[in-house]
């Protein structure tokens, strides 16, 4: 099953398979099974034909695969069920693995493949990686940083984890004013309609999220919105109570509580709460 490869003991890519719909027995023997392999000296790195491996599996890709038909019965502590695989993988394979787990081979940093993981489990996994020293400034192919791969990628309105995914990664440093290769800001991202079938399913969920993070931070988003009018646009998964949700506590620090028909910051036009 090993084989030797520049001085190192190296396995077959360990296989990820999520356990977060398994019962707890399962679950314990699939991760006693990975602990065994890495034990013994598995590469946690070594990259299937997929071009995946175990630690990319671990931190994201392959944990978003079959999730949806137990989506109504995902518990809360999924969210540290999510994160256990890549603890394990992390702690237990140190010696292949670096904070910085970026190269010419594998050029996607771990801050942003925790962003394309499922659900709750996104939170555990930015907060472990960056306690483990991951570059909260990394960039991926796209020059763009894990905020905006994270506000690229924002598609859960329902759920809060986004919302105190992206306060956290501001919180520990992120910049919010970076701009991608394409010299596109965060905030262009997260203004910007997205493709007609994004925008059908989630209105202007990401623009109204950008905003009440920006707030929640202590930024002054009639600043940040200047050149981006804001129309109310709730649609498919995205609806007025989630946006309620985004500004919960907070109310009249929106400017546009109230959804008016159109609010420019640039024209200094505002709605009052009633």
């Amino acid at each position: 099953m090993f084989a030797n490869r520049s001085q190192r003991n190296l396995s077959q890519p360990l296989t990820i398979h999520s356990t977060l719909h398994e019962d707890r027995e399962t679950a314990y023997k699939i991760d006693q099974c990975r602990r065994m392999l890495l034990n013994v000296g598995a590469d946690p790195t070594v990259r299937d034909t997929d071009r995946s491996s175990a630690l990319s599996s671990a931190a994201g890709i392959s944990m978003v695969v079959n999730l949806m038909p137990f989506l109504n019965n995902f518990q809360s502590s999924s969210a540290n069920r999510s994160k256990e695989p890549l603890q394990l993988i992390w702690d237990l394979g140190a010696s292949f693995i670096n904070a910085e787990w970026k190269g010419d081979d594998d050029p996607t940093p771990p801050l942003h493949l925790a962003c394309f993981g499922w659900g709750k489990g996104m939170l555990a996994k930015l907060d472990f990686l960056l306690r483990r020293g991951c570059d909260i400034h990394a960039r991926d192919r796209r020059g763009q940083t894990v905020l905006a791969c994270l506000i690229r990628f924002a598609r859960y309105p329902w759920l809060s984890v986004e919302q105190k995914s992206l306060s956290l990664l501001i919180r520990k440093g992120a910049d919010v004013h970076t701009y991608d290769n394409e010299n596109i800001s965060v905030s262009q991202r997260a203004y910007s309609p997205g493709s007609e079938e994004e925008c059908r399913r989630l209105g202007d969920y990401r623009g109204d999220l950008w905003d009440a993070v920006l707030s929640e931070c202590g930024y002054d988003i009639r600043e940040t919105r200047k050149g981006f009018p804001r129309k109310p646009s709730y649609a498919g998964n995205y609806t007025r109570r989630d946006f309620e949700r985004l500004w919960k506590g907070r109310e009249a620090f929106c400017p546009y509580y109230n959804d008016p028909p159109l609010w420019d910051a640039e024209k200094g036009a505002e709605s009052k709460l009633e």
